[in-house]
């Protein structure tokens, strides 16, 4: 991930308490970008990158959302937003009256082909003009798929714990993805079993399930720019092609050549099967 100088990106859309526009919708490009600051508004927002990832900062921890999720955030919910990469940003601002009928926690969840559609068509309104009957209609199911909308089990958690944040980076920096437990131990300047506690106590997950998923978030990322199963697999620091298919398929159902082929990822990704100590991500 880059680590230049970052673009700055300010929407007001969430401000916006206009009752005659319930959603309003912003759509953008962005490579190494975050938002001005971290910030609360009243609309909810559901965000979404057909290309790239984001990270979304809260209070209570960090998400780290790969291309085939999305991300919902109620109102007046303080985060903060950061795209390193090239992303294909496209961002649903809910009006309060209607997200109160809707999920008051933060997270991730797996969207499917339809579901993108949805937000693609939307993000192609102009928000100026009068809605359509037909455009009302589509967001009308928008909403309603976006009830059903469940927490993945396929998102990163994160912490502002100074050692996990500083293990997050070196993996940014440096791909170690193979080093043991014990490389990030010295790397923190704790023992090993200080550090399995601290990942079970902060995410709710033991070292290498966390060290799995970061993994596997990458590869959907890579796979997504058309990087070759092949590549990914060397990228990740598998030993060959074979068992890196063999993990891909047994965390997600299909294999990792599905995503480059266009085939959809399989509905059981839709539920959640993980659940995090107090629920606060």
């Amino acid at each position: 991930m880059s680590n230049g100088k970052r673009t700055i990106i300010d929407v007001d859309a969430g401000f916006d308490l206009d009752p005659s526009r319930p959603l309003i919708s912003f759509s953008q490009k962005v490579i190494n970008t975050q938002c001005a600051s971290a910030h609360h508004h009243p609309r909810a927002q559901l965000i979404y990158c057909d290309q790239g990832v984001m990270k979304v900062e809260f209070a209570t921890g960090v998400w780290i959302v790969g291309s085939l999720q999305a991300m919902w955030i109620p109102g007046d919910v303080v985060h903060q937003v950061y795209f390193p990469e090239h992303a294909n940003l496209n961002s649903i601002f809910i009006a309060p009256s209607i997200a109160s009928e809707l999920s008051q926690t933060s997270f991730a969840f797996h969207i499917d082909d339809f579901c993108k559609s949805l937000i693609l068509k939307i993000t192609s309104f102009n928000n100026q003009s009068p809605l359509t009957v037909q455009q009302k209609r589509i967001q009308q199911v928008f909403l309603d798929e976006l009830s059903l909308a469940k927490p993945s089990t396929t998102f990163l958690p994160l912490s502002n714990h100074p050692n996990i944040k500083k293990i997050a980076e070196a993996l940014e920096e440096s791909y170690e993805y193979k080093c043991p437990i014990n490389y990030y131990a010295d790397l923190c300047c704790v023992s090993t079993k200080t550090l399995s506690r601290l990942f079970r106590k902060e995410l709710g997950l033991t070292f290498s399930e966390w060290i799995l998923r970061y993994k596997l978030i990458k590869a959907v990322n890579l796979l997504g720019n058309n990087h070759s199963v092949k590549e990914v697999a060397f990228e990740l620091g598998y030993e060959n092609s074979s068992s890196f298919i063999y993990t891909f398929k047994k965390f997600f159902k299909v294999t990792p050549g599905s995503l480059t082929s266009g085939t959809k990822m399989s509905k059981s990704l839709m539920k959640p099967s993980y659940k995090f100590n107090g629920g606060s991500f």
